[in-house]
């Protein structure tokens, strides 16, 4: 969330000062309770601020998971993106979170459900799996939850397409392929309408 790109500001694990760090890639994210720095997008005009919480099955490091729901339990946002991993969906720790969260009044919340690229056709039922999520979290008390598909892993690879190596370069045109196909075709699953392309 700053501004300006000229490096990241963290706050060390049991530190009371932030620091300043000229490199993010330097930083050992074991090390921190919290960092701000610079991303760019083509998204709007205006400035956001994303609150990355640590989630909260790391088995390493157990406060994560209390860390996550102080920060929800704040309610120091306007919306929580919730992000599921669609391979493995339904774990105790995402429905225990989804519980706690169900209870936190008046959230804004957009569900989102990441790795569909890893989805094959005669095997997976990306329709299937959407509807599924959303009767779960209806059951839950979510009232007509909003699910988004992605790939994050396909979205990197377009980003960063200009300096990918050799082996990135045949990920991105194999994942360029099978997003070619309507089974892939992720918007429309959303409302039912088929998208422009993505790719």
């Amino acid at each position: 969330n700053k501004d300006v790109e000229d490096g990241a500001t963290l706050l060390s694990i049991g530190g009371r000062k932030y620091q300043y760090v000229k490199k993010v890639q330097d930083v050992n994210s074991n090390k921190f309770q919290s960092i701000a720095f610079h991303f760019n997008s083509s998204l709007g005009d205006s400035n956001v601020c994303l609150i990355d919480t640590p989630g909260v099955n790391n088995i390493e490091q157990p406060e994560h998971g209390r860390k996550t729901m102080e920060a929800i339990a704040s309610g120091n946002y306007d919306a929580l993106l919730f992000v599921s991993n669609a391979k493995y969906f339904g774990t105790n720790d995402d429905y225990q979170l989804l519980k706690q969260i169900a209870k936190t009044p008046r959230v804004k919340l957009i569900f989102v459900l990441n790795k569909l690229d890893a989805f094959k056709q005669k095997e997976d039922s990306i329709k299937e799996m959407l509807d599924n999520y959303k009767n779960d979290l209806t059951k839950m008390g979510f009232i007509r939850p909003m699910v988004v598909p992605v790939s994050s892993l396909t979205a990197l690879l377009l980003k960063n397409e200009s300096r990918l190596d050799e082996e990135s370069l045949d990920e991105l045109a194999s994942m360029k392929k099978r997003f070619s196909k309507e089974y892939y075709d992720l918007p429309s699953y959303i409302n039912g309408t088929k998208s422009c392309s993505m790719i």
